[in-house]
């Protein structure tokens, strides 16, 4: 929007001429002046300039500029008029003329030789009087551009306060729509500005006054956190993502009030579409200082967990330590600083530095956890698993075996803590329970979860009790559910490389359609491990909740117009960068389930040579001690089951019940020859 003032074309072509003059010779302005040539007079008459401005470059010139009676002639011939003639003789620019009244000398000595001409431009070489002649023309191309965007521009602006009270009053989409609007309006202003200013540039000492001014930011900022909100009240919350990003992105004070509910709008719209763009690290440098303590708790825990998100731990650390403790995400907060502290460990060393602090911000994570009405479950679930683990990888089993425990047995987390549980058992040489475990894991109730690594554990067992039978049958049992099947993982994978990762993320979700199998020839036990996985989990919400928007939209977008077309091509966009995502994340956890039964396979292959080494052992000891005792068994059954407070054995009979399926203990003993 230009500042709007009434000149003549005449006073605007004098000015501009008196730039052009600057720029001819290649100098500074000051410069420039004092630099005037009888050519450089015939050229501005050549060009159009009229009398007045050529009148002013002479003025302009100082006594430097002396022509001869032949020389005035001369620009007679080129076109100069006799008004201009006049004055340079009035003005003692013409040798033996007669002076009028005009600008004495300046004070200094007189004129010396002027400079001589510089070199010419090489052939094909612009011109530096075409160079400025086309950048001036552009200036005033630009300077129609910009009035005449400025009337747009203004006249939308009037509108969206109005807008901003439609918002607020649930008339969303005719809200949207003006914002919208004005923002493409704003922007395409905002170019033009820019690039007039740029242009602008050269001329400025000698065209003082021309500067545009630039679109209104606030009107802009109101606009944009109008857009966002009309969407984000309509729940198209991929398409309100982007303005919520743009008004937090222009920071707080007394201009941007709407900082604080444009963060809770993004913050639940993170939470129902994953919407979580590296560029919100910019939002961090926004001054909350005036913000209250909710506030703060609020969104120190947000950018917490989003750095902690994306790996970045001492970020994470200096944000979740700011939530302070009666927040309602004051536990989570500490937990999140637990693992924090133990994310970049790689080292037993830096296992033993970081452990004392991850294991005191879990604690406080379960007190805080307990103190909250009804206890939070969800945190305190969480932080017994994470002392579990952490006192399992320093050693300390009984400890570890302790927290596995207090996770109950309806929890969602039950059949991996139970995993767990079995490892530590083994790795204690508890033999007897581990084994119950294993049994339990291998119940009807667990089938749907990918554990291939019972398998191994119970045929290591069993090898070591000498039960060689049942080491082969464990074996085996791996070998038929999963080692068979992984050529046409495999086979999956390699087809799956060559595709787009949308097409693997349709192919596994066929599986909801009760075919998946047959289309894909990928078995089932893959897709379970898949579709267990929380990235896997997440992502397909998000897909969920994306596609109900798209089926709104697609439902509405006549009426809607082309802004309905713009919001749906947005949501279109989200949705196909998340499906994409959620096909690498398939890949992914598929080719991490490939390279584990390979290895599975490999320590397979290793048992079976330790139990054909162990049976020809056997068979030696045997052979030349016939009279050793084995350690005797029981008779029949392999596992018992312990019900009630007083530890009744009950033998297993084949049937598998819920209530029992925890309580497995296996009675073996081993049959190694002493």
């Amino acid at each position: 929007m230009l500042h709007h003032r009434s000149r003549s074309n005449k006073a605007t072509r004098r000015l501009l001429s008196l730039a052009l003059c600057a720029a001819l010779v290649g100098a500074p302005v000051a410069d420039a002046f004092a630099a005037v040539t009888k050519d450089q007079i015939a050229q501005m008459a050549q060009l159009g300039l009229g009398d007045d401005a050529i009148k002013g470059a002479i003025d302009s010139a100082g006594d430097e500029l002396m022509l001869s009676e032949e020389e005035v002639a001369e620009l007679k011939k080129k076109g100069v008029s006799g008004d201009v003639i006049d004055y340079l003789k009035s003005t003692g620019h013409v040798a033996g003329g007669n002076p009028g009244p005009g600008p004495g000398p300046g004070p200094g000595p007189g004129p010396g030789p002027g400079p001589g001409p510089g070199p010419g431009p090489a052939p094909g070489e612009e011109t530096p009087e075409k160079d400025v002649m086309a950048e001036l023309a552009k200036l005033r191309e630009l300077q129609k551009s910009v009035d005449a965007e400025k009337s747009s521009v203004d006249s939308l602006a009037r509108q969206v306060p109005e807008a901003l009270r439609k918002v607020a009053g649930g008339d969303n989409m005719t809200a949207a729509r003006t914002c919208l609007q004005y923002q493409k309006v704003h922007e395409a202003y905002q170019a033009t500005y820019d690039d007039y200013q740029s242009t602008y540039e050269p001329f400025r000492e000698s065209l003082p006054g021309e500067d545009a001014a630039p679109p209104s930011a606030e009107t802009f900022y109101g606009a944009t956190f109008c857009l966002a909100k009309a969407l984000y009240q309509e729940r198209i919350l991929s398409g309100a993502s982007r303005p919520l990003v743009r008004v937090l992105q222009m920071g707080t004070g007394g201009d941007r009030p709407h900082f604080k509910e444009a963060f809770y709008m993004l913050e639940d719209v993170s939470s129902k579409i994953g919407y979580r763009p590296p560029i919100l690290a910019e939002i961090t440098a926004a001054n909350t200082d005036s913000f209250n303590a909710d506030f703060k708790n609020d969104y120190n825990y947000f950018f917490g967990k989003f750095f902690f998100d994306y790996k970045q731990l001492d970020k994470a650390l200096e944000h979740l330590k700011k939530v302070k403790e009666g927040s309602g995400d004051y536990p989570e907060a500490l937990y999140l600083q637990g693992l924090s502290y133990l994310g970049a460990v790689q080292t037993e060393e830096q296992l033993l530095g970081a452990a004392p602090k991850a294991l005191r911000a879990f604690q406080g994570a379960i007190v805080a956890g307990e103190s909250e009405p009804g206890g939070n479950q969800e945190i305190l679930q969480l932080g017994y698993l994470a002392m579990a683990r952490v006192y399992y990888e320093l050693g300390y089993y009984n400890v570890a075996l302790y927290y596995y425990q207090k996770l109950p047995r309806n929890s969602s987390r039950n059949a991996e803590a139970m995993l767990e549980t079995g490892w530590t058992y083994f790795l204690k040489n508890d033999y007897k329970r581990a084994l119950g475990i294993f049994h339990m894991l291998n119940s009807p109730y667990y089938e749907k979860w990918f554990y291939p690594d019972v398998h191994i554990l119970e045929a290591t067992v069993y090898l070591n009790l000498c039960k060689l039978d049942e080491s082969k049958i464990a074996l085996a049992s791996l070998q038929q559910r999963y080692l068979d099947k992984q050529g046409a993982l495999k086979t999956f994978l390699e087809e799956s490389a060559a595709k787009d990762p949308a097409e693997t993320w349709t192919a596994v979700m066929s599986y909801y359609n009760g075919d998946g199998e047959g289309k894909t020839g990928l078995p089932r036990e893959f897709v379970d491990a898949v579709m267990d996985d929380l990235s896997f989990f997440n992502v397909y919400k998000t897909v969920q909740t994306m596609q109900a928007e798209r089926d709104a939209l697609n439902a509405n977008v006549g009426s809607l117009g082309e802004f309905g077309q713009q919001v749906l091509a947005r949501v279109e966009e989200q949705l196909s960068l998340k499906i994409s995502e959620g096909g690498l994340i398939v890949q992914q956890r598929l080719s991490d389930i490939d390279q584990e039964l390979s290895t599975l396979d490999l320590q397979a292959t290793q048992i079976s040579f330790d139990i054909d080494s162990e049976e020809k052992r056997q068979l030696q000891e045997r052979l030349k001690n016939r009279g050793a005792v084995e350690k005797a068994g029981p008779a029949a059954g392999t596992t018992l089951l312990i019900v009630a407070d007083d530890w009744q054995p009950w033998p297993f009979e084949g049937e598998y019940w819920v209530d029992e399926v925890q309580n497995y203990r296996s009675n073996l003993r081993s049959q190694c020859v002493e």
